[in-house]
């Protein structure tokens, strides 16, 4: 009698290939995205506006000061230089130009920072965290805890 064991794929076969072309396939994406990170190395300026403040706060942030990610405490710049304006609101009326009221007791403030990022495809990436023109930031200084919106970035040579 002559018998050979002929192998044939089955389904548990084509599902193992399908298994590790997938692996392949994600592994692939996972290297080709995190090669757009390897950007070049700058060291940037940018300041970000924390709109409106109570004016007491303003004292909170000093220049030397670290600046903080919230959730992460990922150190994300060094303050270099804090000032400070009158907060107002806008009221609109019908047909009119927009109109400035001050906010007695309100500052918006502005923080200039600077930290080491890697320029990427959307903006500067500080470590994880990503500086846009309008971005928000969750962040927190030694003494301060706050929102605010990057309104300037400049790469510093």
């Amino acid at each position: 009698m002559n018998t050979k064991n002929k192998k044939r794929i089955n389904a548990v076969d084509i599902i193992i290939l399908l298994a590790m072309l997938g692996a392949i396939i994600c592994a692939g994406f996972v290297i080709i995205r995190g090669l757009g990170t390897f950007g070049e190395k700058v060291t940037v300026s940018y300041t970000v506006a924390i709109d409106p403040i109570d004016s007491d706060f303003v004292s909170k942030v000093a220049e030397g000061d670290g600046l903080y990610e919230y959730r992460t405490a990922e150190h994300i710049g060094t303050v270099r230089a804090v000032s400070d304006a009158q907060a107002y609101r806008k009221s609109y009326r019908d047909g009119a130009d927009p109109r400035g009221s001050a906010i007695e007791g309100m500052s918006v403030l502005y923080v200039t920072l600077t930290a080491e990022a890697t320029k990427t495809d959307t903006g500067y990436a500080v470590g994880n965290t990503v500086l846009g023109i309008g971005r928000q930031l969750e962040m927190r200084f030694p003494n301060l805890y706050c929102i605010g919106e990057c309104v300037r970035i400049e790469v510093i040579e």
